[in-house]
């Protein structure tokens, strides 16, 4: 369901330059990442829902990649709040070594 939001916050942070809308956009994102990490702990606890030739590593990346890039969205909302919106879209950047860095830790 989160996924659907995606387009109507879209279209309001694009409609309003305020804090809220990218506040509001963070926040979709960030339980959207959420989601997907808990599928994967889900699919990793139960063996029959992950093939056995889903590498050990690629199991723990999965989960960390989306649990980190969460992070980053999540401390985008009271980057948005204090120093505004565009301040908190630019910290949407950290989304990218966030995924690199969840790459090396695995």
């Amino acid at each position: 369901m989160t996924i659907g939001l995606i387009p109507f916050v879209t279209s309001v942070m694009s409609d309003h330059a305020t804090p809220l809308p990218t506040m509001l956009y963070a926040g979709v994102l960030f339980s959207t990442c959420l989601l997907l990490a808990a599928m994967w702990g889900y699919a990793r606890s139960m063996p029959e829902l992950m093939a056995p030739a889903v590498p050990v590593l690629e199991r723990r990346e999965g989960l960390l990649t989306p649990l980190l890039i969460a992070l980053v969205f999540a401390l985008s909302i009271p980057v948005a709040y204090l120093w505004g919106s565009a301040a908190g879209q630019w910290t949407r950047l950290l989304a990218i070594p966030a995924g690199r860095i969840a790459a090396v830790l695995k």
